[in-house]
């Protein structure tokens, strides 16, 4: 269903292993921005599951803690 001319769910599909990048490539190759306004649907590659809330929350959670990572130089320590 059709809602505004956006679809009623996103298809992520990323990797457990590249977790940051693939999430960025799949969401940097939509054109649209307002897709993100409809239903995110994540799949973990290489794992069965339906996406009812669980996958997308332990997707959030795992790409907020991989972006908290000091590897990737994104945010850096205050002493404030």
């Amino acid at each position: 269903m059709f809602q505004d001319g956006l679809p009623n769910k996103v298809d992520i599909k990323v990797k457990r292993k590249e977790l940051l990048e693939t999430s960025f490539q799949a969401i940097m190759t939509r054109k649209d921005a307002n897709i993100f306004k409809t239903r995110l649907w994540v799949e973990f590659d290489g794992e069965k599951g339906l996406d009812y809330g669980g996958v997308s929350r332990e997707w959030f959670y795992l790409l907020s803690k991989e972006m908290f990572n000091p590897y990737y130089g994104l945010f850096e320590n205050s002493a404030a």
